[in-house]
């Protein structure tokens, strides 16, 4: 009995090393079967030989002169414990061996199944997110376009409406920056780039008074729709393209004067966005009131 059980250990431990899970082996279909079930038909096998061994000793005792003595009899016992209880306790080991794989599989199937519920689960999350974002973005996306149709303002005594609005209030902040910068030159005109920023805002502040409630609307819409974008946990290149919707609804003017507005403290928390999502990337630099004003913002906010 104990060979028996040291055999069978010595069995399952030479077959586990074959490691015939991790194997790359291709399997025909027909052979699935046999190669899945190998500890099973191994442990059937020695029930078949162990029970040929036990009717062999029978039938030897049988054939006995004496028959079935006690003498032939004590010795039949110790022959089915020798051989007929070692092939058995082989078998019952693989058996049980086996019946352990089959947990296993049964466990590695469950889990395999939760794996695969989740990823289902994350899948359907994932689109209701992205489902509820878009909602939200292009509700965003289209109140700015309603905000920039009913944008009205009067310069010089004479009204414009709806996006060609920021033409004129761009080329009124321009004159009104040239004027003053002229004035400025009589006492020292600003050099650093730091100094041509503080005048620059100073000159914003200064242009956007009488507008800033409609400006001021428009650009945080602008800004909140950006940072919905950014906030809603998507892969960069997904928040881009998004980005990139709505920067293309902005005209050249819109963005000299988004670019002006958010070096200002008004436009502090949207400065980094602008530059992280290149939302200048369409601004013609050639209406910058200076040269050196392209350095106020990261590279970044160009690209």
């Amino acid at each position: 009995m104990e060979w028996g059980f040291r055999s069978g250990f010595w069995l399952v431990e030479r077959v586990k090393s074959f490691r015939f899970r991790e194997m790359k082996v291709q399997v025909s279909p027909k052979f699935a079967w046999l190669f899945h079930n190998v500890f099973t038909i191994l442990a059937w096998i020695f029930v078949v030989l162990g029970a040929v061994a036990g009717y062999y000793g029978f039938s030897i005792v049988a054939a006995e002169k004496d028959g079935f003595s006690l003498a032939n009899i004590a010795s039949f016992g110790s022959y089915l414990q020798g051989a007929v209880g070692s092939l058995w306790a082989l078998a019952a080991l693989l058996f049980i061996y086996e019946t352990l794989r089959a947990q296993k599989r049964q466990l590695q199937q469950q889990d395999d199944e939760l794996e695969r519920q989740k990823k289902e689960f994350q899948i359907q999350e994932n689109s209701i997110k992205r489902q509820s974002f878009e909602n939200s973005f292009f509700q965003l996306l289209n109140l700015q376009n309603a905000t920039a149709a009913e944008f009205h303002v009067t310069i010089s005594g004479t009204a414009h409406q709806g996006r060609t609005c920021f033409q004129p209030l761009f080329r009124a902040f321009e004159k009104q920056f040239s004027t003053d910068l002229q004035l400025k030159k009589l006492h020292g005109a600003p050099q650093s780039v730091e100094q041509k920023r503080t005048f620059a805002i100073e000159e914003y502040f200064k242009f956007c008074g009488p507008y800033q409630a409609s400006l001021g609307h428009y650009f945080r819409n602008l800004y909140h729709m950006i940072k919905l974008a950014k906030a809603d946990g998507f892969t960069y290149e997904e928040q881009r393209r998004y980005t990139s919707l709505a920067r293309a609804q902005l005209s050249a003017f819109e963005l000299a004067l988004l670019f002006y507005s958010s070096i200002t403290p008004l436009g502090e928390k949207f400065k980094p966005l602008i530059e992280e999502f290149g939302l200048l990337e369409n601004l013609e630099q050639t209406l910058l009131l200076d040269e050196d004003h392209v350095r106020f913002y990261h590279s970044d906010a160009y690209e």
